[in-house]
């Protein structure tokens, strides 16, 4: 897709979401936002950390935020560890692979997509 289409798709809305639900969602990802690895080792986490984070006694909130794909991968492990030992944990993050670089619309709802899904399996259990 050439980048003035991407804009233009990007401003309408549920395109983005549309092309990841048929399209996208399953396909390997070419740019430098990538949480494969995040996504298939995060499950087998939440398991182990289950156990604990439920017999836990509550903890203090606490807020990560994560840009780069490496720093999200990060943080959500970090994350899982302090849920683990009661805290509440949130993390927030940006769809950007490049701090310095502006990506299109539809690029940044599509990452905000690949995101959600990396990160489902660690949503409240």
């Amino acid at each position: 897709m050439n980048k003035n289409l991407r804009e233009l798709l990007g401003d309408l809305p549920f395109t983005a979401e549309i092309d990841w639900m048929l399209r996208s969602k399953n396909r390997p990802r070419k740019d430098h936002f990538n949480l494969d690895r995040l996504q298939k080792s995060l499950p087998a986490a939440v398991e182990v950390v289950k156990p604990f984070a439920e017999s836990a006694m509550p903890g203090k909130k606490v807020l990560f935020f994560a840009t780069l794909h490496y720093w999200i991968e990060q943080s959500a492990y970090l994350g899982l560890v302090l849920a683990g030992m009661g805290h509440d944990v949130t993390l927030l993050t940006l769809p950007y692979s490049e701090w310095h670089k502006q990506k299109d619309k539809f690029t940044q709802r599509q990452r905000v997509l690949h995101t959600y899904d990396a990160l489902a399996c660690s949503r409240r259990w």
